[in-house]
């Protein structure tokens, strides 16, 4: 670090046009002689609770200017969301800012000090997770798809007996227009995405029409592959063709392989598809009933034409933000000084009482805040919670309402006291 004070660096000689004058040290490795010259600038970030280096920690104090940054106040951090991923999305994150803040001002500052604060980074990110969600509901295809179908339940005056979407993978065959529609070996037609079709049919050597884009395409089919080179797998295959001769097979590769492909049946052997970019799944598969079961290994599902398409929900994905991410830091935090009581529901009130140097107004304010704490961590399904004494004493953020998001109750985010 020598080189990089000030006063030891390499000063330039206008008349010799050479750096020079500097502290020179010698690389390990090639021995050549380094310096760094006076018009070199270190700009860097650097975390205050960290003092797992306690002693390079010193010798950069000694040797750089320090700035602090304080998080950004919430109206200015939803500001910045804003810009960055469009103010629907800073609307939807809003709670969480204001809450972060507020736990940041009226818990964490006074007890722990203001080195000890959540920063906007992980607000950001967690922004940046929960946008995901927003941009597959804003599909163009699904909202297309959600204005055609309405309340009548008609497509161009026909009634929609029925509607599911089976997951496409890069097809089969050389126009890749043949979909795998059940587990390989499965010839149950009423196992996997076949039975969606089939219902309590089985139509083999039948054939189906779909229309695609406005125009009908005849004579599709079910086969059941079972020869000695097969998989053994129920398969639709677009075979079709139009009243003018065009070829549905013709349209396979560049319209259907990889994607959500919707089928809305009109009659018994009649359907209209649509297809649909794989991140609409997660939402089709939350507009009516997802298969538990897969059909060849892609998913596949019921649609509920009675409700809507979902409205868009980051909460599970906040959720997932708190558990791997915030919540693992405001333990981090808690505990450099032993105060994770802060943060537990049912021990805050007491640890933020036993504190008599600060007025009865801070401590008020404190107890106020971690009841709204707990009450937006309930929306999402978690909690702050502890277990054993001394130094097996544990805190843990927990899920204990399902979400969608997995289970963490085995202490994803744990410190020992």
């Amino acid at each position: 670090m020598l080189p990089m004070e000030s006063e030891r660096r390499d000063r330039w000689n206008p008349t010799e046009e050479v750096w020079e004058g500097g502290a020179k040290v010698t690389l390990p490795y090639s021995r050549e002689l380094f310096s760094l010259p006076s018009n070199l600038y270190f700009l860097a970030t650097m975390n205050t609770t960290d003092r797992s280096v306690a002693g390079l920690d010193a010798a950069l104090r000694r040797r750089f200017a320090f700035i602090p940054m304080a998080p950004l106040p919430s109206k200015d951090l939803l500001e910045a969301i804003a810009e960055i991923h469009g103010q629907e999305l800073a609307n939807l994150m809003a709670p969480t800012v204001e809450i972060v803040s507020a736990v940041n001002e009226s818990l964490l500052s006074p007890f722990l000090g203001a080195d000890f604060l959540v920063g906007q980074s992980f607000l950001f990110a967690a922004a940046k997770n929960a946008n995901v969600d927003l941009n597959i509901a804003l599909s163009d295809e699904l909202l297309e798809l959600k204005e055609e179908l309405n309340d009548a339940q008609t497509l161009d005056g026909r009634a929609i007996l029925d509607a599911f979407w089976v997951e496409m993978g890069a097809g089969t065959g050389g126009s890749r227009n043949q979909i795998d529609l059940s587990l390989a070996g499965r010839a149950d037609p009423n196992h996997g995405s076949a039975a969606l079709f089939f219902q309590d049919m089985i139509p083999v050597n039948s054939s189906f029409t779909i229309e695609w884009d406005g125009q009908d395409y005849l004579d599709n089919d079910f086969t059941l592959y079972k020869g000695q080179n097969s998989n053994g797998t129920w398969r639709l295959n677009l075979t079709g063709k139009s009243s003018s001769g065009a070829k549905l097979s013709a349209l396979s590769r560049s319209n259907f392989p990889r994607r959500a492909l919707v089928f809305l049946r009109t009659g018994e052997a009649t359907f209209t598809m649509k297809s649909f970019p794989l991140p609409d799944m997660e939402y089709l598969a939350t507009w009516g009933a997802a298969d538990t079961a897969k059909a060849s290994t892609r998913r596949f599902g019921h649609l509920d034409l009675n409700h809507d398409v979902p409205e868009v929900n980051v909460l599970p994905r906040l959720a997932t933000s708190w558990l791997y991410s915030i919540g693992p830091q405001l333990i981090e935090l808690a505990g450099f000084h032993g105060s994770e009581a802060i943060l537990v529901s049912e021990e805050r009130e007491a640890w933020v009482r036993s504190r008599p140097t600060l007025n009865e107004a801070v401590l008020e304010s404190a107890i106020s805040v971690g009841i709204r704490f707990d009450v937006y961590l309930a929306t999402l399904g978690l909690r702050f919670t502890s277990s054993g004494l001394g130094l097996a004493r544990v805190v843990r953020l927990e899920e204990v309402a399902g979400i969608g998001i997995g289970k963490s109750s085995v202490g994803v985010a744990t410190m020992a006291a």
